[in-house]
């Protein structure tokens, strides 16, 4: 008589344990987070360091456009979403970082070694959001 009882107790406790992400996978945010990524990267790759009439700011404007509108749809889609505090603060530190990189060149060309740098901070930055989303998708 108590053993069906306990053996649901316990089938309800293990349940009320169970790991589960903040929120549910996104493939929408997913997909836009690795095509803002290419993006950037292509930026960054393709980026004619210190060659003077080709390196300014204004050769440029239109690439800042896009990826800041990017970042700020996948910041307001991330905090649409309940439960998903956490995704929505690496969106905000991806359009703070995507401002701050339009804001040095604005102020001129990028040398070699500063592109190497930004380069490897919006790689880490992609790679925590990105893990973040997996994370979701394929539980941590």
């Amino acid at each position: 008589m108590f053993k069906p009882l306990v053996m649901f107790l316990i089938v309800v406790l293990l349940q009320a344990c169970a790991v589960t992400p903040p929120t549910d996978y996104d493939l929408v945010q997913d997909r836009a987070v690795s095509k803002l990524y290419k993006s950037i990267t292509s930026f960054f790759l393709a980026y004619p360091s210190g060659q003077a009439g080709v390196c300014e700011y204004e050769h440029f404007a239109g690439f800042y456009q896009g990826a800041l509108l990017d970042s700020y749809a996948l910041r307001v889609r991330a905090g649409a979403m309940p439960r998903n505090e956490v995704s929505a603060a690496q969106y905000s530190l991806l359009v703070a970082s995507v401002e701050r990189l339009q804001g040095v060149h604005e102020k001129g060309c990028l040398n070699a070694f500063r592109v190497q740098d930004l380069q490897a901070s919006f790689d880490e930055l992609f790679g925590a959001v990105l893990r973040l989303e997996l994370d979701k998708k394929y539980g941590a």
